[in-house]
């Protein structure tokens, strides 16, 4: 037989064609990082800080001469206690959401090494092709069956790649969906911390007013 197919000189491209999705995994990964701890720092800090100072202003109170104000900040503080619960809750799907995108991102890999899988089962069938024109019969049987292998194994490689792009799709909807849950999370955990602020201004403009 001829010269052996030598898949080594394809290095090139398989660093090529892999490189913007790796890149892309590797994004995903620092943004999932980076997302996870400005939510739970952020949001903690805000709502959380609400709740301390409210019961630090409460306890300041209960042995004063207004201590009958101080039931008029349970609904205020029960805002922000809910807010921070909700925040708490809100990081955890949107960890959950990035996850799914990231899972994706490195299906697309597989995709993608397979694709390199059936470029170079492709570059071997050829070669194995123009090989019948300078073997005997004997040799000629040999690369059929190579090739009939190559068939074989470009099967396999596009039944894999079926099921994987079906998990991309799963993966993004689900991330799709988990998204537009902690889209509404962050917008009702919001609404609650304002809410409080605006009863807060109420409770303080009142006790202005008894001073």
């Amino acid at each position: 037989m001829g010269r052996i197919f030598d898949a080594k000189k394809y290095d090139d491209i398989l660093k090529q064609l892999n490189s913007t999705d790796v890149e892309s995994l590797h994004r995903s990964f620092d943004f999932l990082k980076e997302i996870t701890i400005k939510l739970l720092t952020n949001l903690l800090i805000l709502n959380g800080g609400a709740v301390v100072v409210t019961l630090t202003f409460v306890g300041t109170l209960i042995n004063g001469s207004n201590s009958r104000l101080v039931s008029s900040f349970v609904e205020p503080l029960l805002c922000f206690s809910i807010s921070s619960a909700i925040s708490v809750f809100l990081c955890g799907v949107t960890y959950w959401s990035q996850s799914l995108y990231t899972a994706a991102d490195s299906l697309k890999v597989s995709i993608n090494e397979i694709y390199l899988f059936l470029f170079f089962n492709q570059q071997k069938r050829e070669f194995y092709t123009s090989q019948y024109l300078v073997q005997n019969e004997e040799e000629n049987n040999i690369l059929q069956n190579l090739i009939k292998s190559l068939d074989k194994n470009d099967e396999r490689y596009e039944k894999n790649m079926e099921c994987l792009k079906k998990d991309i799709e799963r993966n993004n909807c689900q991330g799709d969906i988990c998204r537009c849950v902690a889209i509404i999370l962050f917008i009702i955990s919001l609404c609650l911390f304002l809410y409080g602020v605006y009863l807060m201004g109420n409770i303080f403009w009142a006790f202005d007013n008894v001073n």
